[in-house]
């Protein structure tokens, strides 16, 4: 297997005062004079925060994301990186407990670096090799070096959504299924009370699952909160009650550990139900036919994974 590395360049850097916006642009790699790779045009990779509101890599963080960007339609493994931090001029290797990797199929990646304790305030750089996907294995492999900061955690700005970095919903304004009710029971959320209970109400028999996502307003619209969990995929199902005055499928949600930071705001829950085929319980669901029940609530003061309480 031929083997050529070239070495690229991206700085992607969060200093003080700014608001890490260039931690978010990703750049793009820098070709060499003589190109010795035919990947370096199609590949750039950026090193960000977990926490899509902050951005900023903390010395409180116990993760850092790798995103890699490609503009072809090839496929491209992303094989395991090396961490170096900077100490009087000289480049020293640093160890991590893991780092997810692998095959590259779409426009995006998002690869999960896990720590092996938070980084000290510095500077660090990622060393990442991406080869094609040739015969089960990696060629023409080309390593990406992206630099980067991790601040002090009292110095990091305050969290915030930016709006222009995030998916709008694809629901509007007030998106009621009929015959299907979700409630919050505490509508306000702060840091001595990080969970809620909701109770779904329906009129006919539905399935679901015990994944949530959220939904917060900015400006008057609503945008995707960004997850940082797997989606599970265990099924219930829900029942109609003929008395209205009782709570159906109670289940506690924990927003904050959805994305790991929420700056206070109004937020929504959104809940994906199947329902079952000529409302039938013991018959097949149609997954043509899904609808979604929503429940609002407000985050008091902003909160982040390590004000959870279970």
């Amino acid at each position: 297997m031929k083997y050529i590395v070239a070495v690229l360049m991206l700085l992607c850097t969060c200093l003080l005062p700014q608001k890490c916006d260039g931690l978010s642009s990703g750049g793009n790699a820098l070709t060499p004079p003589t190109p010795v790779s035919t990947i370096s045009e199609y590949i750039s990779i950026s090193v960000e925060s977990p926490y899509e509101a902050r951005r900023c890599i903390t010395d409180k963080d116990a993760t850092v994301y790798i995103h890699i960007n490609r503009t072809d339609e090839r496929k491209y493994i992303a094989e395991n990186p090396t961490l170096e931090k900077e100490s009087g001029g000289e480049w020293g290797a640093i160890s991590y407990r893991h780092a997810n990797g692998g095959l590259i199929m779409y426009e995006h990646a998002a690869n999960e670096l896990f720590l092996n304790g938070p980084l000290q305030a510095g500077r660090y750089r990622l060393r990442q090799p991406i080869g094609l996907f040739v015969g089960g294995g990696a060629a023409d492999v080309a390593e990406y070096v992206c630099e980067f900061d991790v601040i002090p955690y009292d110095a990091a700005p305050a969290p915030e959504w930016d709006a222009a970095r995030l998916r709008p919903s694809v629901f509007g304004d007030d998106p009621r299924d009929g015959g299907i009710e979700m409630i919050v029971n505490n509508p306000e959320i702060n840091k001595t009370q990080t969970s809620s209970t909701v109770t779904i109400k329906t009129d006919s028999y539905y399935m679901t699952g015990h994944y949530f996502t959220f939904e917060v307003k900015i400006d008057g619209e609503w945008y995707i909160v960004p997850s940082n969990i797997a989606v599970t995929l265990e099924g219930y199902h829900i029942s109609p009650w003929p008395d209205e005055t009782q709570q159906l499928y109670p289940q506690t949600i924990y927003p904050v550990t959805y994305s790991g930071l929420l700056p206070a705001g109004q937020y929504r829950a959104v809940k994906e139900l199947m329902p079952f085929k000529d409302n039938d319980p013991y018959g097949n669901v149609d997954i043509n036919a899904m609808v979604y029940a929503f429940a609002e609530f407000i985050v008091e003061e902003t909160l982040e994974i390590y004000d959870y309480k279970n």
